[in-house]
């Protein structure tokens, strides 16, 4: 229990354990956080005070402190009272005995949720320029370059495995005169809902994409001629 590492992390929230999990010692930062007060959480058992259980929760750092004498680390979500939610990072470290035994585990917590929000908007980022280069903006299917890919990789797990597959070559009968008739915008709209109808024909393994103009490709995996 030392004061210098204590007073060193006195902003971040705090608890102390006892070995029968009772929570001996708390800052007021961490009881905010909770919206308990004092006697709610002093000297009652972690997992029935907060948590209203029996038992000690799954994958909780605490009991792997006190089991590997090392210390432990986990991010975890939490709701709040108000509705919202934060995410925290959990780090335990254990007080050991002149014998090396634990006596006692300290848990220091941190908010991350800044730092969450910041990866979880980088995730959609990346997911989004990765839809965005794979493809087709118009008809919702891949694009020319993803569908080369996506061939070349069927074909040689095909010819691995010994196995067949199929491609099926779609366009749209008179397609140019339609365009000039009723203008590009009504073009569009057409491919966009040809798009859409192959898309919920396909099955969940066939892969489909805009070959150019009005020309659809879907590779059929596993598939022979007749059943193509």
């Amino acid at each position: 229990d030392d004061p210098a590492v204590l007073n060193a992390v006195d902003r971040d929230l705090r608890r102390h354990y006892g070995r029968d999990y009772r929570i001996v010692k708390f800052n007021d930062a961490y009881s905010r956080m909770k919206n308990m007060q004092a006697k709610d959480l002093f000297g009652k058992i972690c997992y029935e005070a907060l948590h209203g259980r029996n038992s000690v929760c799954e994958d909780c750092v605490i009991v792997k402190t006190f089991q590997s004498r090392d210390p432990c680390a986990k991010e975890k979500r939490v709701a709040q009272v108000n509705g919202t939610e934060l995410w925290i990072e959990i780090y335990t470290y254990p007080i050991l005995d002149q014998k090396r035994n634990v006596t006692h585990v300290v848990e220091y917590t941190r908010d991350i949720t800044d730092r969450k929000k910041s990866e979880e908007e980088k995730k959609l980022l990346i997911e989004n320029l990765n839809y965005l280069s794979t493809t087709d903006s118009l008809t919702g299917l891949f694009n020319r370059r993803c569908f080369e890919d996506l061939l070349s990789r069927e074909f040689q797990r095909a010819e691995r495995h010994g196995r067949e597959f199929s491609l099926a070559l779609v366009d749209v009968d008179d397609f140019k005169k339609f365009n000039d008739r009723y203008g590009h915008q009504a073009g569009d709209e057409a491919l966009a809902m040809l798009g859409e109808a192959i898309r919920k024909a396909v099955r969940a393994t066939d892969l489909a994409a805009r070959y150019g103009g009005d020309e659809i490709v879907i590779i059929l995996p596993e598939t022979r001629l007749e059943k193509a």
